[in-house]
């Protein structure tokens, strides 16, 4: 069964990596081919966890985006409206001091 895997990876390997080795028994005896499977398995699950990230990034963006303008929306019709409710003063500073308490409320 070791020896199919082997063999199966030896014939994978490029002529410049076999040189490496004497034969296919000194690669067979050093069992590098296992190093290999196990390698492409961390490589798999480092590619799954890195997609469930920018996934998770590309939530949070979203979402934030909707906070950030519904934030600037709800604040532009606060404008209107305190500007319209300060429109009568005849003062300028009462004017100000009237839509600054306007727009913190």
């Amino acid at each position: 069964m070791d020896t199919e895997k082997a063999k199966k990876k030896w014939d994978e390997m490029s002529l410049m990596d076999q040189q490496d080795y004497v034969s296919f028994e000194a690669y067979l005896k050093s069992r590098h081919w296992e190093k290999i499977e196990s390698k492409k398995n961390d490589d798999v699950g480092g590619l799954i966890g890195g997609i469930l990230i920018l996934i998770l990034i590309v939530y949070f963006a979203s979402t934030g985006f909707e906070y950030v303008s519904e934030f600037f929306d709800d604040r532009s019709s606060k404008k209107t409206l305190c500007a319209e409710e300060t429109s009568n003063v005849k003062n300028e500073f009462t004017a100000k001091k009237l839509y600054k308490a306007c727009m913190n409320r």
